[in-house]
């Protein structure tokens, strides 16, 4: 069973023991009871529709005037790009808060505004000629974690797939 959710329920089911692992933003103040069983690297591009023009304008001045589509403001992923933002002096509000990263990909590929996406979000999207990748100067990463309850077993099946699919 695999499920989408906010980190927070997420951790708390590992936690309770109703999932066997949860891959989320890595948190120092992970329960006692959850262990990290994988770390990894992630790295969050800016995406725009295929006919946006690259900005030749500062950043900072640009990305101002964007429609910007972001995550929900008590997720992980939006703290660091706020911060990120705030490093850059760019201060707004977001045209859209939306909690799958798939559907801002969808939304940007309709042309509804511009977003930081995780890079490997855009290998499950089939329409790839309808965004494009905007260049910046600077990167933007994130580190995910694998989770599981503390004293469990992990079924085979779980372990292949967290190894043989998540971090070949």
């Amino acid at each position: 069973k695999i499920t989408q959710r906010t980190e927070a329920d997420l951790v708390h089911q590992v936690e309770a023991n109703q999932l066997d692992l949860a891959i989320v933003t890595y948190q120092k103040d992970l329960p006692t009871s959850v262990e990290i069983t994988h770390e990894m690297t992630d790295d969050f591009c800016l995406i725009a529709d295929s006919s946006f023009a690259q900005p030749s304008a500062p950043f900072s001045g640009w990305a101002t005037s964007q429609s910007w589509l972001y995550p929900p403001s008590s997720c992980s992923s939006r703290l660091l790009i706020d911060r990120w933002m705030e490093q850059q002096q760019c201060f707004f509000k977001p045209y859209m808060e939306l909690e799958s990263f798939d559907l801002m990909i969808q939304f940007v590929a309709l042309k509804m505004g511009v977003a930081f996406v995780p890079r490997r979000a855009l290998s499950a999207f089939p329409r790839k000629h309808q965004i494009q990748r905007l260049s910046l100067p600077f990167t933007l990463q994130r580190k995910l974690c694998v989770i599981r309850p503390r004293f469990s077993i992990v079924p085979e099946q779980v372990e292949t797939f967290v190894k043989g699919i998540l971090f070949s």
